[in-house]
């Protein structure tokens, strides 16, 4: 029975020994579980061959540098057909290949882990909604804007403290001692989250019960009723917008009647909403 790669390895990680068992004696040709087996366990040992110079490649948790010649020889099968096994995986994305001139380094994604830099990146994302969470009570009024200053103050003085502890964590766990991020980088994503944090609190503050959905519905309303569903139309549009929100008068609006010029006033509030939390979450993706 022809057994699908798909649902008969789940778990390569966990199902290693039963595999080994099922293997067919060493001398035949490998059939495809043994074959995607032997891939695992290299990339599980970070395996290259003797002929190449490992320092050349940059080698992760469920990598390994394989050559097609050499899988070939260990596989029992025609080269040809290792490259199409290679290819089929790559599509069915079981494996990630990079392609070398002589080689190819072949990542396992269930042994891979999390990227180097997830520790780091997932604290940055608690920080940013923690501190929206602290920011409440200066959105609904009930608190002062000393009490707000203090959060930032706090926040971002822990910033040092916080870079120290995911150094440890980052470092327990990782073989390599490269960290993804400097001190200096770091702090300076927390400041950035603060900045973005305070601009977009504030706003809210102004928008009171008001949504981002009910932003977008409005500027839906503006581009069905005034735009006329005319993408271009609506581009013009928000360009004027984006002067009204930054320089507080628009040269396409010059000769528009006072109705027209009131028209776009109304809807500067939900086209900065928009794009404030638009900048709001690239920022924080991008830490």
């Amino acid at each position: 029975m022809e057994v699908s790669i798909q649902k008969g390895v789940e778990n390569v990680a966990t199902q290693t020994a039963l595999l080994e068992l099922l293997k067919e004696r060493p001398s035949q040709r490998y059939s495809k579980i043994e074959a995607y087996l032997d891939l695992v366990q290299k990339a599980k040992t970070q395996y290259c061959p003797q002929e190449l110079d490992r320092k050349d490649y940059k080698l992760a948790n469920g990598s390994c540098v394989v050559t097609m010649t050499g899988l070939a020889e260990a596989w029992h099968w025609h080269r040809t057909t290792v490259r199409e096994f290679i290819k089929v995986l790559e599509q069915q994305k079981h494996i990630i290949v990079e392609r070398f001139d002589k080689s190819q380094m072949v990542t396992i994604p269930e042994l891979q882990g999390k990227p180097a830099s997830c520790v780091f990146a997932d604290a940055l994302k608690v920080y940013s909604h923690t501190l929206m969470q602290e920011f409440n009570g200066w959105i609904n009024g009930s608190m002062t804007i000393e009490e707000c200053a203090d959060i930032c103050n706090k926040a971002f003085a822990s910033s040092n403290t916080m870079y120290a502890a995911l150094c440890a964590e980052y470092l327990s766990g990782n073989t390599s001692d490269e960290l993804p991020y400097t001190e200096e980088l770091f702090v300076q994503h927390c400041r950035n989250i603060i900045i973005s944090s305070i601009c977009c609190a504030s706003l809210k503050r102004e928008m009171k019960d008001e949504t981002n959905a009910d932003m977008l519905d409005k500027m839906t309303t503006f581009y069905k009723d005034e735009a006329g569903c005319d993408w271009g139309k609506f581009i013009e549009a928000s360009m004027a917008f984006a002067d009204l929100t930054i320089k507080g008068t628009s040269t396409v609006l010059q000769q528009t009647n006072i109705e027209v010029k009131n028209t776009f006033r109304k809807y500067c509030k939900p086209f900065i909403a928009i794009a404030s939390a638009y900048w709001a979450k690239r920022l924080v993706k991008d830490c």
